[in-house]
């Protein structure tokens, strides 16, 4: 939506962050534990599966992550309102996290080029620290694991819903599309 429009978005967020001290926020389930409740539950569904993932599962067991923040939890594009001046929404997975589970989840779910990263950081931060590039390519990653894992599931769980003639009930949301959602998520890893 252009660079003012991410300016306006980054300096809303960075406030969101800021107003609440995170010991006020009792709930505490940050995207690296959902990503390896992900994780869990495919292989669950796929036993045979836990090879292939092992690298993702290496890099889960060895992130790191603070938890010193306010974080809404969730932004991705249906939860940015706004042509001019952009409202975030959706705040029901407020939680204690790294302030940068934030920042990758939108340069990932907005699929931010270089550039695109540098505005990020530059007006979150002003002066960027050294190592915040580095955090966000890794909570970008961690963003990716956690949607295609939950998207192999889901197409494992549709395809064996079907072997068994089980419906789901929610047939239109979990397909074989979701398996190659997934794999598309995950295939460079």
């Amino acid at each position: 939506k252009g660079e003012n429009f991410l300016s306006l978005f980054v300096q809303k967020l960075k406030i969101s962050h800021q107003l609440l001290k995170s010991q006020d926020i009792v709930t505490t389930d940050p995207l690296l534990d959902r990503t390896k409740r992900r994780l869990k539950e495919l292989l669950d569904v796929n036993p045979d599966l836990k090879k292939n993932l092992s690298r993702i599962e290496r890099f889960l067991e060895s992130f790191e992550s603070k938890m010193d923040h306010v974080i809404h939890g969730d932004i991705q594009s249906s939860n940015i309102l706004g042509k001019h001046s952009p409202v975030l929404i959706d705040w029901s997975n407020v939680t204690r996290g790294d302030i940068f589970e934030d920042l990758g989840s939108l340069a990932e779910q907005m699929a931010f080029d270089a550039h695109q990263e540098e505005l990020l950081l530059k007006n979150y931060f002003g002066e960027v620290p050294a190592n915040a590039k580095e955090k966000l390519t890794q909570y970008r990653i961690l963003n990716r694991f956690h949607f295609g894992l939950y998207y192999l599931r889901e197409g494992f769980k549709e395809l064996k819903d079907k072997k068994s003639k089980t419906p789901t009930g929610r047939a239109w949301m979990y397909h074989p599309e979701s398996l190659q959602k997934g794999m598309n998520l995950l295939k460079d890893f």
